[in-house]
């Protein structure tokens, strides 16, 4: 029996139906603008600075994430309180996000914490932390958006759901890691993973009428998992074309 919901693999021909080559062109960068993931290199950069500043005063790993994470809480409490809030180049968002590169530095400092051969311990600490990132992220459903600046209507909410989720990908990624040809796809992304972030964008154009063919109904779960697995896949071909072409553009 098939219903509205059901996978349906259509014909290639209506793939041109559902493609519209003009959304690629409107995601082209033209009259000054930035492709729109870019945002985040901007960012990086600036939150890096500033981390070294901190780091060039505080030398005490605590102190020095304490207080990045203390900055960072402020500008999340405060950023419905203040009606206009300069964010040039992203500066604002920037230091929003030093609570994290600062918990991902402590980390990396004590990381052999983090290696055990106990697996199954691993195991049950990252059920237990996707179950509370889940419960969390369900109930309240607050979604946030970082380049604008914007955290949600319930804005403590934010970081106890940003933190479980990087202790979820974490304790995940140590899982995986102990597959061998997992470790080795994980590996190789993460290798590659800028320029997969750089070109991804224009390809979801290719990927989105693709998933569509498979799964009818948009807004779901399952449409949106195709949409992004077809548009890595893309992503991948393109930069190892890249690479062997012109290689001296992700400077290799």
């Amino acid at each position: 029996m098939v219903t509205e919901n059901t996978p349906t693999v259509r014909s290639s021909t209506d793939y041109y139906k559902l493609f519209n080559f003009k959304n690629i062109l409107n995601i082209i960068p033209f009259n000054d603008t930035v492709s729109s993931p870019l945002w985040f290199l901007i960012s990086l950069f600036e939150v890096s600075l500033i981390f070294f500043l901190l780091e060039l005063l505080f030398k005490n790993d605590l102190i020095l994430t304490f207080l990045a994470i203390l900055l960072g809480l402020i500008l999340v409490l405060i950023s419905k309180k203040v009606e206009v809030f300069v964010n040039y180049f992203f500066i604002a968002s920037s230091c929003s996000m030093l609570m994290f590169f600062s918990l991902g530095h402590l980390i990396a400092r004590f990381k052999s914490m983090f290696v055990t051969k106990k697996q199954h311990f691993i195991i049950i600490i990252f059920i237990l932390f996707m179950a509370s990132f889940l419960l969390l992220n369900l109930h309240y459903n607050n979604k946030v958006d970082v380049r604008s600046f914007y955290f949600g209507e319930v804005q403590w909410v934010f970081p106890p759901i940003a933190i479980l989720g990087i202790i979820v990908t974490l304790l995940g990624s140590i899982i995986l890691g102990n597959i061998p040809i997992l470790a080795k796809v994980l590996s190789y992304l993460g290798i590659n993973s800028l320029g997969i972030f750089i070109i991804h964008l224009p390809l979801f154009e290719f990927a989105r009428p693709m998933a569509k063919l498979i799964i009818t109904k948009e807004e779901t779960f399952s449409y949106g998992l195709l949409t992004a697995i077809i548009c890595l896949g893309f992503a991948v071909v393109a930069n190892a074309i890249i690479l062997k072409v012109v290689p001296q553009t992700l400077g290799k």
